[in-house]
């Protein structure tokens, strides 16, 4: 039920929200008073033509009120995707709820920008899912048909059939026989498949996978089905052979893909047959997000925790020098993990991130890092409280 905006009711700051708001600064923030955020509710309804806002709605402006840009910067409204859409964004804490929606019903396409946490966060479900089998496919140009349908491999003087990643996939959970599905669906083996950076497949080797993914009801269970290429003997002749088709039930598979979003990166979208099997998530890393993924690997591996606030200034800091055209890229959800996994100790932290950050710099004609940009990577470590040397 939508409420005047006037009568929203208003949540309370979240924990989070205090933490990233309580960042040493050089001056003092403080958060703003209810009556400021009902006015910016307000404005906002007033710029989108609303007469009412749902709670959602509120909950989103709230949250979006303070952004921190730098050490000692002022505090400003941050304009977000989900405002423009009326609603609130969708990063990585909310994806793993979608693919638990969807698993066993229907394909999810994850899209987002490079370094946003779609493979990691697709990894972590698959990991707490307690599948009985998980195959993931890396998308590349040099993806071949038999890397995901299977191949004969001679072995000596024997040739064998090796199943691809796919096929792996649905003869475990599934069957080679029709009249068998009952009896898969009813083993309640579960498979994780994932095609990561799906549209980076070549298109020849993804299309084959449009009747994959259209399911059909076969003796009472609805099931994917998938041609193998492989010949069977159907007689003791040797002379009459079918293609091995694979069955698994819908309800035993959990299918995920993910792709980059823009023009920026390498893919090709396909036909619009192919994106309608999909049910399309659109994920939109926010900083909650970047904070809890890092504070997450930082307890793995031991670091102390007082180092999320580094992080969080850190890209703080770079979203503003990559803003104002003084680095090409910034620190992503990916870069932070990757510069915790490869630092050998925390006291080397700040110098790994310089050695990743190298990829943020733009490069003059020769391919060498331009030194200005180098010296704002170095001032924005500093500044986090990151040292280089």
């Amino acid at each position: 039920m939508m409420e005047p905006i006037g009568h929203a009711q208003l949540p309370n700051p979240s924990p989070r929200l205090s933490m990233s708001t309580s960042m040493p600064s050089s001056g003092t923030v403080s958060k703003p008073s209810v009556n400021a955020i009902m006015k910016s509710l307000m404005d906002f309804a007033s710029e989108k033509g609303l007469h009412t806002i749902s709670p959602e709605l509120a909950e989103m402006k709230f949250k979006n009120v303070i952004k921190i840009y730098a050490k000692g910067a002022p505090v400003g409204i941050l304009k977000t995707a989900g405002a423009a859409n009326s609603r609130p964004p969708l990063g990585p804490s909310s994806l793993a709820a979608i693919l638990a929606r969807y698993a066993g019903k229907a394909p999810v396409l994850v899209v987002g920008d490079t370094g946003g946490g779609k493979t990691h966060s697709c990894r972590q479900f698959a990991e707490a899912g307690g599948y009985d089998i998980v195959r993931i496919v890396s998308g590349h140009r040099g993806v071949e048909s038999f890397d995901l349908l299977g191949h004969h491999l001679i072995i000596g003087n024997q040739t064998e059939w090796v199943y691809g990643e796919v096929t792996e996939l649905f003869r475990f959970v599934g069957c080679d026989d029709p009249a068998d599905l009952p009896a898969a669906a009813a083993a309640g083996r579960r498979g994780f498949l994932m095609f990561d950076e799906f549209y980076r497949i070549p298109t020849r080797e993804r299309e084959f996978l449009l009747s994959m993914l259209s399911p059909h009801e076969i003796n009472g269970v609805l099931c994917y089905q998938i041609s193998t290429g492989r010949p069977i003997e159907i007689d003791d002749t040797g002379k009459h052979y079918r293609k091995e088709i694979l069955y698994a039930p819908v309800a035993s598979m959990t299918i995920v893909a993910t792709s980059n979003l823009g023009v920026d990166y390498d893919v090709d979208e396909g036909c619009p047959a192919s994106r309608e099997r999909w049910v399309v998530h659109y994920l939109e890393a926010s900083d909650e997000d970047f904070e809890r993924l890092v504070a997450q690997k930082l307890e793995v591996r031991g670091f102390g925790e007082d180092l999320v606030i580094c992080f969080m200034r850190l890209k703080s800091v770079l979203d503003k020098a990559k803003e104002d055209r003084h680095l090409r890229e910034s620190i992503s959800i990916r870069t932070a993990l990757r510069i915790l996994d490869a630092t050998p100790d925390e006291a080397s932290i700040g110098r790994t991130a310089y050695q990743v950050g190298q990829t943020w710099l733009a490069t003059d004609a020769n391919g060498k890092p331009l030194i200005e940009q180098a010296q704002v990577l170095r001032t924005a470590l500093d500044v986090a409280n990151l040292k280089v040397d």
